[in-house]
């Protein structure tokens, strides 16, 4: 073979072919393809170690970045999703690999934590029993462990609680979160407990005398207005 190619170079030679000019050529063309080979080599190593590795198995749901979805195949360039929406999601392997992946079947049950916030006036024991009474007829929600809600933030509008219940099939974790969430809201609603919205409250401790000067200049002279002016005070 070398002394083929070694014939054809001579004979191209003789007819006055550059061969030089076509080797560097063939040089610059083997380095592009190179280069344009990299990322689907780095696929093809990446999906070995994922067969081998196995951070998930087809048919459990786990999260790559922002896909969640149910593993549906491995391929050696890279791993397919198919999502809640039932589209179909094509991650390359090099990804999978480089990216903190969440495993949500892996251990069986699955705990499913639901933000809920009730106003600083509210009693929260109150808020506690009103809200698991509620959850524990949500469908799919696992007996055991049971269903509890815990304090995670005094936040700046209210108190911030965390209901967190258990189902034993990862596939109906988003399910069962807008339910809890639906089924919170409502039970609140009927108990009367207030939800909260985000408000700034503004205290006014003191107001100067020449402050209130100037607000009644700004509105006019006296009779002017359809009523008169408050007399300016001081507290």
């Amino acid at each position: 073979m070398v002394m083929l190619v070694l014939g054809l170079a001579m004979a191209a030679d003789q007819v006055g072919i550059n061969i030089g000019a076509a080797l560097a050529g063939i040089g610059v063309a083997g380095v592009a393809v190179g280069f344009s080979a990299q990322d689907s080599l780095a696929n093809v190593i990446a999906g070995f170690l994922i067969l081998l590795d196995k951070p998930f198995q087809l048919n459990q749901w786990i999260t790559v970045g922002d896909h969640y979805g149910k593993g549906n195949n491995i391929t050696l360039r890279s791993t397919r999703i198919q999502t809640v929406r039932n589209t179909y999601v094509v991650i390359p392997n090099k990804t999978i690999i480089d990216t903190i992946l969440v495993n949500h079947s892996h251990h069986g049950a699955t705990r499913v934590d639901v933000p809920i916030g009730i106003a600083y006036k509210e009693n929260i024991p109150r808020a506690r029993s009103v809200i698991l009474h509620a959850v524990r007829g949500v469908h799919g929600i696992a007996a055991a462990p049971e269903p509890d809600v815990i304090v995670t933030e005094l936040a700046a509008s209210g108190v911030n609680l965390s209901v967190r219940v258990w189902i034993e099939n990862a596939a109906a974790e988003r399910g069962t979160y807008v339910r809890v969430m639906e089924t919170c809201k409502l039970a609140l609603d009927e108990a009367g407990i207030e939800i909260p919205y985000h408000h700034l409250q503004l205290f006014i401790e003191k107001v100067e005398d020449r402050v209130w000067q100037k607000a009644l200049g700004l509105l006019g002279p006296p009779g002017d207005g359809p009523s008169s002016a408050p007399a300016p005070h001081s507290s």
